[in-house]
């Protein structure tokens, strides 16, 4: 009944304690991921990657179709293997998987030693041509 019903007790605690907190702590929060989502966006265009800036998500669509891989799993399987960065093939989200197939989808919403990281990495596709 839990999950059709009405929201288990644990969580109806947890939702007190988030709108309980002051709106300084979601300003915070938010400038904090603009930051982050600033910074990543940045450096995926130095690597080549066409993309935007998400206006509410800790995810990034990025375009690599400058890049001589057949398709996104080809693309993402190379970033894995090489580069050791892990994304999403862009077809997952799409009704038709062709329209994704020059997509992949990165995550920011990291540790910012684990972002530099991701960062330092992600510039290896400057080398790929």
């Amino acid at each position: 009944d839990f999950l059709t019903v009405g929201a288990p007790h644990p969580l109806q605690i947890a939702a007190v304690a988030a709108l309980n907190l002051p709106d300084s702590y979601y300003q915070d929060l938010a400038r904090m991921y603009e930051g982050k989502r600033d910074l990543f966006v940045r450096a995926l265009r130095d690597a080549g990657l066409d993309c935007r800036p998400p206006g509410g998500a800790y995810y990034v669509m990025a375009d690599f179709s400058r890049f001589p891989f057949e398709d996104d799993w080809t693309f993402a399987m190379y970033l894995v293997e090489r580069l050791r960065v892990a994304v999403v093939p862009g077809s997952s989200f799409y009704g038709d998987p062709n329209d994704g197939r020059r997509y992949v989808r990165f995550m920011f919403s990291k540790r910012d030693e684990t972002l530099q990281e991701a960062i330092a990495r992600v510039r290896g596709l400057r080398d790929v041509r």
